[in-house]
């Protein structure tokens, strides 16, 4: 369980770098560390290390390749931390309760939800776009 948990973690945390939501996201980790025990310097050393690794995706051409190098990273630290202070999942869970919810919001650019039905009947095309991409679909060309 603590495993799913470190794995979720990491990709939820490296997943909101270079997002609108990146500074709230990074403020939780460090409040995180915090509260497992972290001192002032090591909470420091968190902020610093999570400023890295966002300056990092922010500038990559493929910003998905650099997430996906730095969240085995963010895994071991939420693993490390865990061990140290196993009364911390219950704050992870929550931040990455908190984290998904955002960048939700954010994908979603502020609507609640968008839902379409869609059919395309006898040769006609249907293009339609939701949140910014196109989709064709055709009707079957057998009918």
């Amino acid at each position: 369980m603590l495993e799913e948990l470190v794995l979720a973690g990491g990709a939820t945390v490296v997943g909101a770098m270079a997002t609108d939501g990146w500074q709230a996201a990074r403020d939780g980790v460090v409040r995180l560390f915090r509260r497992g025990g972290a001192d002032e310097e090591e909470a420091a050393q968190v902020g610093g290390q999570l400023d890295r690794g966002a300056a990092r995706v922010a500038r990559a051409d493929d910003a998905e390749q650099a997430r996906a190098r730095l969240v085995p990273l963010w895994q071991d630290e939420f693993q490390d931390l865990l061990r140290r202070h196993p009364e911390a999942a219950e704050g992870l869970r929550e931040l990455i309760g908190e984290i998904t919810a955002a960048l939700t919001a954010e994908r979603r650019g502020g609507i609640r939800s968008q839902v379409q039905h869609i059919t395309a009947h006898d040769n006609s095309r249907v293009y339609a776009a939701q949140g910014g991409d196109v989709h064709v679909y055709e009707g079957d060309r057998e009918r």
